[in-house]
């Protein structure tokens, strides 16, 4: 059967060029007409015979001319028609294509596509049908979408006809075998009766798993066979129970006894693990509830008390808390306890948690004949003033006297130059000092309490412990030490500056403290 194709293009352009040579043929004969017959019969003499004939035989090319322009004009007229009956013909179609698509897709509007959705499919008809290139590659998917149909095709009936599934029910059995015989060695050593109900359970499940393995692969080698009605039979015998129940030994006694054990696995595996899970549930919330309680029981209040104390009662601190949790059932001799008492030993074996070797003595620094306070680790020395009074912002002075004064000298050492004396000047740099040193004082106060260091024996110890580590490094040449203290706000860069004795003690001249932000 051929196909019929009319080019709307084509026909109109056939017509448009039917009309051109109608309306050139036309033009000539009325050329003709005016120039050539008009022209002869104007010309009079004896010899107007000859002319007259000329001048028929114009008129005759005239009436042909004329009688072209016609048919020119009626075959571009005919074109036209056919072009507007194929036109109507086709909308007419395509109108019957609408109305019947929209009565079928009002009875199943399931099918009904979205707006979007029939455009975008319109739009790439369009594009298919304008562009080869487009057609071409739609035309190579539409063969690809074939080849996918006919591998699923293929898939389907090895699935459905030659042992397929039965060959995936074997993979997924060996599977499902290894994590039953692991959940069940995952039950020893048993130590309760809950223990030894989900051990049977889990045993029965794991040999059951093992059987179908078997029996999976029964199923798959009879379909490859071609035995399918067998392979049907083996597949659904999951369970040692199914096979129990499915094996005829040609006596009543014995299939009965089959049948019977059968139900007594299946009756078995199910109480024993609804058993074992029950009590793993019930001592689950039994030991959630003693460790609540125990938490509410402890004592942290004493604690820091305790640890400052010194290891043997550090030691006792962890045996006593600890024992109680084997008391209440969360911990046992050969667990945690018996590790944190282990612990409790090597603590005070090693010294850990005694207390600091840092101490308090009187010492005569240098340039002074008066003996002070120190903190030291018998390495290094720190004035006790340093830390307890310099760095807590409590050094006194009368700041506005001593602002006052200021003010009063430099305003003789401006104004009266004659009048100010040394000893004046040596009161003024004094009294600069004592104001420099309050605010300093004043404001390392403010860093540490910013920090969280707040004012206690405690925090000023842990300050003179750190500054006199790194007092460690302080030698000659090398007197400036940078170190860090942290607070429960924030961290402090300390800056200390020492002064290495006759002896070699560093001596804390001078420290700075930085926020660090």
């Amino acid at each position: 059967m051929s196909d019929f194709i009319l080019e709307y293009d084509m026909l109109e352009s056939i017509a448009a060029y039917s009309k051109s040579l109608g309306k050139r043929a036309g033009e000539y004969e009325e050329s003709l007409e005016k120039k050539m017959i008009s022209g002869i019969a104007s010309i009079t003499g004896p010899s107007t015979g000859y002319l007259q004939s000329a001048s028929d035989s114009v008129r005759d090319k005239a009436n042909a001319l004329n009688q072209k322009s016609d048919v020119f004009y009626h075959y571009a007229e005919q074109i036209t028609n056919l072009l507007e009956t194929a036109e109507r013909i086709d909308q007419e179609v395509a109108d019957a294509i609408t109305a019947q698509r929209e009565y079928f897709l009002d009875h199943h509007k399931s099918l009904r596509l979205d707006d979007w959705k029939a455009k975008l499919l319109g739009l790439l008809m369009d594009l298919k049908n304008s562009i080869p290139l487009l057609g071409t590659i739609a035309d190579l998917l539409e063969g690809l979408d074939t080849v996918i149909e006919s591998l699923e095709d293929s898939i389907r009936h090895w699935y459905e006809c030659e042992g397929g599934k039965y060959v995936i029910g074997e993979i997924a059995a060996i599977a499902e075998a290894c994590l039953a015989v692991a959940i069940f060695a995952a039950t020893f050593p048993i130590s309760t009766f809950t223990g030894f109900c989900l051990a049977v359970g889990f045993g029965i499940a794991a040999l059951n798993s093992c059987v179908n393995v078997k029996t999976s692969y029964k199923a798959a080698e009879a379909a490859m066979e071609g035995n399918p009605a067998l392979a049907e039979i083996y597949g659904k015998q999951d369970t040692l129970s199914d096979v129990l129940r499915q094996k005829n030994y040609g006596n009543g006694t014995m299939n009965d006894l089959s049948n019977f054990t059968a139900g007594a696995l299946d009756v078995t595996e199910a109480v024993c693990i609804t058993v074992g899970m029950a009590g793993q549930i019930v001592n689950l919330f039994k030991k959630s509830y003693n460790l609540l309680k125990y938490r509410k029981s402890l004592n942290y209040s004493g604690l820091q008390n305790n640890l400052e104390s010194g290891s043997v009662k550090l030691e006792n601190v962890i045996k006593e808390e600890y024992k109680s949790t084997k008391n209440i059932g969360l911990a046992d001799d050969t667990g945690a306890v018996g590790e944190l008492e282990k612990s409790a030993d090597l603590i005070k074996g090693s010294g850990a948690g005694v207390k600091s070797s840092l101490k308090t003595t009187e010492v005569t620094p240098p340039g002074s004949s008066h003996p002070v306070k120190v903190y030291t680790d018998g390495n290094a020395q720190i004035n006790t003033g340093k830390i307890d009074t310099y760095m807590r912002g409590k050094v006194e002075l009368d700041v506005d006297a001593v602002k006052s004064r200021i003010n009063e000298l430099k305003n003789i050492k401006k104004t009266n130059t004659e009048t100010f004396n040394k000893n004046m000047k040596s009161e003024l740099k004094s009294c600069e000092d004592k104001l420099h040193n309050y605010q300093r004082s004043q404001e390392m106060s403010k860093t540490l309490n910013n920090a969280g260091i707040l004012d206690n024996a405690e925090n000023n110890q842990m300050i003179a412990e750190e500054l006199l580590e790194a007092a460690k490094s302080a030698k000659t040449g090398n007197t400036e030490i940078i170190s860090y203290i942290k607070g429960a706000n924030g961290k402090i860069q300390v800056v200390s500056r020492w002064k290495i004795l006759d002896d070699g003690t560093p001596y804390l001249a001078t420290v700075i403290l930085k926020p660090i932000k």
